[in-house]
């Protein structure tokens, strides 16, 4: 759904930005076809990270520059693992209250948790404090490879 609301691009005349320290201007951002993007996507369902002989193939495939591939799927990651941590606090949050609803009334009330009004996702929120070795083995399971044919 690329409705690109969430998207903080910067629509400023690109074309006219006159660097004074000399270097060349910023590259103006590249609009991937819809066909690059069907490609990459696919490509980044099966695997995560490129190695450089990959990337390679897939700038050359794509005819778009490594530093593109490179930069498409960092940012591809990072929108993963965004994606992961929201799933990751509705699962734990989920099991807290059957945690609560499942025992004899008392169950729940010692874990020091927040109430559970608190359906809210907010950083504020103590429930949703993940350890990070959590969430290293749990994006570590979530399958790297599941056997896509390309």
């Amino acid at each position: 759904g690329g409705s690109g609301s969430g998207d903080h691009m910067h629509n400023g005349k690109l074309g006219l930005s006159l660097n004074k320290s000399g270097r060349k201007p910023r590259r103006r951002r590249t609009a991937f076809t819809h066909a690059q993007l069907a490609y990459l996507e696919r490509k980044f369902r099966c695997q995560k990270y490129l190695s450089v002989a990959d990337r390679s193939d897939v700038a050359e495939t794509l005819n778009l520059s490594e530093t593109q591939v490179k930069t498409w799927y960092q940012n591809r990651r990072t929108k993963w693992k965004r994606q992961n941590q929201l799933r990751l606090e509705q699962l734990r949050h989920q099991a807290t209250l059957e945690k609560e609803f499942a025992g004899d009334g008392t169950a729940g009330t010692g874990l020091g948790c927040c109430p559970t009004g608190l359906s809210t996702f907010s950083s504020t929120n103590p429930c949703n404090f993940l350890t990070s070795a959590a969430a290293a083995a749990i994006f570590r399971n979530v399958g790297y490879v599941h056997g896509c044919p390309l």
